[in-house]
């Protein structure tokens, strides 16, 4: 079976792009001239050029080195008037001398009339052993049913099989 190919040649573009297909940019013929500007008739806005010729002074100053003479300043508020006197108490003599409380001093509560006990108790002897009571123990109060006590096997043995009743 064979199929003709579609005819495109009168097929156009949705957004226009071939609108303007044979549009050359132009821009080429541009000419940059170079001339020499006239700002002689231009001022300063502020009048920043009044002053232009000012030549700044002060170059005339001397700086002195003298002593500045203190003798006849006095205090504000009279600070100076006890200017010589001596802090005094250099006579007082602080004594250290070991003070004995034992022959004077008794306690309060009488907390020394015992002061010679010594506790006893150390003749106590503590024992540990094992309780058993399987061997002796009964059930306090009747509820039918007896109990089998056996004694425990010892290691290495198999466990005793119980009766089936």
């Amino acid at each position: 079976m064979t199929t003709t190919a579609p005819d495109i040649r009168n097929v156009r573009s949705k957004i226009g792009s071939t609108d303007n297909m044979k549009h050359q940019p132009g821009g080429g013929k541009v000419e940059i001239v170079s001339k020499k500007l006239d700002f002689s008739h231009v001022t300063s806005r502020l009048g920043s050029k009044d002053n232009l010729k000012h030549v700044p002074g002060g170059g005339k100053v001397q700086i002195t080195n003298k002593k500045v003479d203190l003798s006849k300043v006095t205090s504000k508020c009279g600070s100076k008037d006890n200017i010589k006197h001596k802090p005094g108490g250099g006579d007082v003599k602080i004594e250290s001398h070991k003070v004995n409380f034992k022959d004077k001093v008794q306690s309060k509560v009488g907390s020394l009339d015992n002061v010679s006990h010594s506790p006893g108790g150390g003749n106590v002897k503590i024992e540990f052993f094992k309780l058993n009571f399987r061997g002796k123990a009964r059930s306090r109060t009747d509820h039918g049913a007896d109990i089998i006590t056996r004694p425990a096997p010892s290691p290495g043995q198999p466990l005793p099989r119980q009766p089936q009743q």
